[in-house]
This record gives C-alpha cells, sequence and structure tokens, in this order.
C-alpha cells in the first residue's frame, strides 16, 4: 500500500522492495539508493539490526526508520 502511495509522488523513483531486513540490506547494497525507507518490525532481521548493518556497509545511503510504535524500547534505539 505504500508502495503504491509513494509511485505516484513525480519527485521519486522506488528502485527495490523488500519483505525482510536481510533482503532490504542485500538489494540497498546492491542498488545504492540516496535513501532507504526501512520498518522497525520485520522478519529475519529487524530494522534496528538492519539499519546497523547499512550503516556498516553503505554509509552514504541515509536511512529513514517508519513504525507504528511510539514506545521508548521501539523509538529510542532506532534513534541511536
Amino acid at each position: 500500500m505504500l508502495v503504491f502511495f509513494l509511485q505516484t509522488q513525480p519527485d521519486l523513483d522506488i528502485v527495490g522492495e523488500a519483505s525482510n531486513g536481510d533482503e532490504a540490506v542485500k538489494l540497498a547494497t546492491s542498488l545504492e539508493p540516496h535513501i532507504v525507507l526501512i520498518d522497525l518490525s520485520m522478519p529475519v532481521l529487524d530494522g534496528i539490526e538492519a539499519t546497523k548493518e547499512l550503516n556498516k556497509q553503505a554509509p552514504h545511503i541515509q536511512v529513514m526508520i517508519l513504525t507504528s510504535f511510539s514506545d521508548q524500547v521501539h523509538v529510542i534505539p532506532a534513534l541511536a
């Protein structure tokens, strides 16, 4: 649903979509997008661990975290 909305935006090009955190890291490092939109709650590798891995492997890629969580247990580690 989010991809559909983002595809309607003329300034954005969607270059990939992953079904889990591990796949997101692999796609991002191979496709080299400017920005990765990542969910905190993903199978295989959660958003925090995927972001850490992306920062190690491709620090030039910006990460924007998407989440429905509002509690400190999820949000503070994501910001760190």
